[in-house]
């Protein structure tokens, strides 16, 4: 399995790391049971729990990051604080990053300051409306931060990303954002260029909001670089 490498926009100007093991297909498009194992994982079925910490632990090695890593991860539509519904399958994932590679797996830093409707079926301006402002971070505990990596079980448009990393960044300005998930999921139109590709790498072309118009939309790719695809 190859760890998956995307450039995931923060802003004109900054980008994060994205890493991720799958893509994360709709119903019609899936192949090799992807979709079910992930969804098994959610749902801490501890096969699933296994077999995907162990493949992050196997990819995630290749970083070769000796430096001190913070490590949160999303909260779930119906969490304001981590362990509101109890921990779960992500709380397995970064306490087993943390503890194989020297990091520090701290959640109990991001909190959100109100509640919100699950995004998941919400177009990318409403996921950006009900976000805006949500996430809230203690920096209380460092004195400095270098580097953050947020993980989630999938990362569709990113937008829950760039909402947790909003305050860490107004406290640390320099950190270096870098995001981990099982899967990503691709647009339906990607999902088409990946499944008829027969090339083991190539580049998604991937429309993006253009900044400061709404509903505006730009065709460019952002990428600037190969994905690698395993299917």
């Amino acid at each position: 399995m190859d760890l998956m490498k995307r450039r995931l926009r923060y802003s004109e100007t900054k980008f994060f790391s994205f890493y991720h093991l799958h893509y994360y297909f709709s119903k019609e498009a899936e192949i090799g049971g992807v979709r079910k194992m992930i969804l098994d994982f959610k749902r801490y079925e501890e096969a699933a729990v296994r077999h995907f910490i162990m493949e992050a632990l196997e990819t995630m090695q290749l970083l070769d990051m000796e430096d001190y890593v913070l490590i949160v991860r999303a909260l779930s539509s119906q969490e304001l604080v981590i362990g509101d519904m109890g921990r779960g399958s992500v709380d397995r994932l970064g306490q087993s990053l943390a503890a194989v590679f020297g990091w520090d797996y701290d959640p109990e830093v991001i909190y959100k300051k109100r509640h919100a409707l699950p995004v998941k079926t919400m177009r990318i301006l409403q996921r950006q409306a009900v976000l805006d402002g949500i996430y809230a971070f203690n920096p209380e505990p460092f004195e400095n931060l270098t580097r953050v990596l947020i993980i989630d079980d999938i990362v569709t448009t990113g937008t829950t990303v760039r909402a947790i990393a909003a305050p860490i960044l107004k406290a640390f300005p320099k950190a270096e954002i870098m995001v981990f998930a099982l899967a990503w999921t691709p647009t339906a139109r990607q999902q088409e260029r990946i499944l008829q590709t027969t090339s083991e790498s190539f580049v998604l072309h991937e429309p993006e909001s253009e900044y400061n118009t709404p509903g505006k939309w730009l065709d460019t790719d952002y990428e600037f670089s190969e994905t690698h695809v395993t299917i």
